[in-house]
């Protein structure tokens, strides 16, 4: 799916600065009555194209995890032990600004195996206040402190803290099938009139 996001965002790019492209430098580089030739037909399929991975990447993505969450309401719980919690930094697609992700570090034991997760639960969202989800965390999952921890019985050592999913999941969900849809429209109308005879 980072292949498919990376895929998208690169077609994307290559679609806009093809659109940006001067039109006198672009003719140089193509053969006359070749596709290609369309400058404006040709940035619209690679942007097109990029939209629909980006959208095909989402909805897998937060798809999985809607999924997962939905099945963790059904997992076992055993106790665990907090042992940290700290912030991981992630980047985002629409702002330079940084975004910090929660996490909580816990051990738990199943069958007196023993395993180690950082997994609070499915689609926690990141926050652009460090400072105020280290305190947080702080004050929620103190080190040493004990907690339910919800275990797949299938996979044990793939575990969450809340189980269950966020409704904002949703959100995602809905944008990428947007973006599928819109890009398959489109694409669909290139290929049927690329030299726009029907504008």
């Amino acid at each position: 799916m980072k292949l498919l996001f990376l895929l998208g965002f690169f077609l994307l790019l290559a679609g806009a600065l093809l659109f940006l492209c001067p039109a006198g430098l672009w003719r140089k580089l193509t053969r006359p009555r070749t596709p290609p030739a369309n400058q404006i037909s040709s940035a619209g399929f690679l942007l097109f194209l990029g939209l629909g991975l980006l959208g095909t990447a989402l909805v897998l993505f937060f798809g999985v995890l809607l999924l997962e969450g939905q099945r963790s309401q059904n997992w076992p719980a055993t106790t665990g032990t907090v042992l940290a919690t700290g912030t991981t930094e992630v980047r985002q697609l629409r702002s330079a600004l940084p975004a910090w992700r929660p996490r909580v570090t816990y051990a738990y034991a199943v069958d007196g195996t023993a395993f180690t997760s950082d997994r609070i639960d499915f689609g926690a969202m990141p926050s652009l206040d460090r400072e105020w989800l280290e305190s947080s965390l702080r004050e929620k999952f103190p080190p040493g402190k004990t907690l339910p921890v919800y275990y797949d019985p299938a996979r044990p050592q793939n575990a969450v803290l809340r189980p269950g999913s966020d409704n904002s999941l949703w959100i995602y969900i809905i944008l990428g099938a947007a973006f599928f849809g819109i890009s398959l429209h489109n694409l669909r109308a290139l290929l049927r009139d690329w030299h726009g005879k029907n504008l």
